[in-house]
């Protein structure tokens, strides 16, 4: 399994990899996720992020990036290279 995020402008595309199946998730305004998902790997008690166009969510094995058109669950191992790739 991997995960991989893009960015253009500030609109996110997730995308977990897993054998030969691919599950994306676009995110529409989320300038700030590389830093709220370093928030939640520094801290993850870190309060739920509700924004008006997505949520982040610490679960037990991670976080979960959710909106209108689904989710993603991000393991905790993987939610440090997703936020580098945010944040190139």
């Amino acid at each position: 399994m991997q995960y991989k995020a893009t960015r253009e402008g500030n609109v996110v595309d997730l995308f977990e990899y897993h054998d030969n199946n691919t599950a994306s998730l676009r995110v529409s305004d989320a300038d700030n996720l590389a830093a709220e998902i370093n928030a939640l790997i520094a801290a993850p008690s870190t309060p739920d992020v509700d924004k008006v166009s997505y949520r982040l969510l610490s679960t037990p094995t991670g976080a979960r990036v959710t909106n209108d058109k689904g989710h993603i669950d991000i393991p905790w191992r993987w939610l440090a290279t997703v936020a580098k790739h945010l944040e190139t």
